[in-house]
């Protein structure tokens, strides 16, 4: 997999990228919900710290030591995993909307493009050697993991929908 980004991706495959995420058809797969619940997660553990630092900061004698001696406060874990906290909180925010509506699969005419919000995966149809194709999961949670054996003798692993690896499938021409 070739690993560019918007910038510096070939102008044909960005303009039809581009103009599959305004108007997304089958040939493209959002995996962003898989994404979204993870940050929602970090988002959550970190607010409570956020939560908890700011509690103790207020409740205990650190509130007293910030006026008195700064260096010593800052020194404090509490403090220093409050700081952090925030840090956590607002790079998950500013992750989450810089991915919004880029974090999937997109089949084009001539690649496979990885769309991770700014950084973009690019896998040539013709660099492909080989697919295996499997399902997995268990009822009600099935996905389709398409494992592409790659010219260079590398292997990239899918996980997708059963139809968007169907739309690849039938553009390599094994469908």
């Amino acid at each position: 997999m070739n690993k560019t980004n918007w910038k510096r991706i070939d102008q044909a495959l960005r303009a039809q990228l581009e103009a599959l995420l305004q108007e997304p058809t089958a040939a493209y797969y959002s995996d962003y919900g898989n994404a979204a619940g993870w940050w929602l997660l970090t988002f959550v553990a970190a607010a409570g710290g956020v939560g908890f630092g700011l509690w103790y900061v207020f409740t205990s004698e650190l509130a007293s030591r910030l006026t008195v001696v700064p260096e010593r406060a800052v020194l404090d874990p509490v403090f220093i995993g409050l700081v952090v906290a925030v840090l956590v909180c607002v790079w998950v925010v500013v992750r989450a909307l810089r991915h919004r509506g880029r974090h999937g699969f997109a089949a084009l005419d001539a690649a496979i493009v990885v769309v991770r919000g700014p950084k973009l995966g690019v896998i040539r149809y013709d660099e492909v050697a080989g697919v295996t194709q499997m399902r997995a999961g268990s009822r009600g949670r099935k996905f389709t993991v398409l494992k592409l054996k790659l010219k260079d003798g590398s292997t990239e692993s899918l996980s997708v929908s059963g139809n968007w690896a169907n739309e690849v499938l039938a553009r390599l021409g094994l469908r």
